[in-house]
């Protein structure tokens, strides 16, 4: 979950980060994003990466807009 503001250590390179989130155009003006998706994470819980493609996820400061966090799961059955 991002927007235009990284929470992400600036003196830190990582091999890839990926942004989710809601807002497009604040997406693409975040610096630190590879690759950013839009989804509503209150209407479809499936996120779509393929196994072990991602080292590790953070959540910060987003987890509010989430209704039912604890239904937010990876899918790769369509990846």
């Amino acid at each position: 979950m991002s927007s235009w503001v990284s929470h992400l250590p600036h003196e830190i390179a990582y091999e890839r980060v990926v942004g989710h989130g809601l807002n497009a155009q604040g997406l693409a003006r975040n610096p630190r994003l590879d690759y950013f998706f839009l989804k509503d994470l209150n209407r479809d819980q499936k996120l779509q990466f393929e196994d072990c493609s991602l080292h590790a996820v953070v959540c910060a400061v987003s987890v509010q807009y989430v209704q039912w966090p604890e239904k937010v799961r990876f899918d790769d059955s369509s990846a």
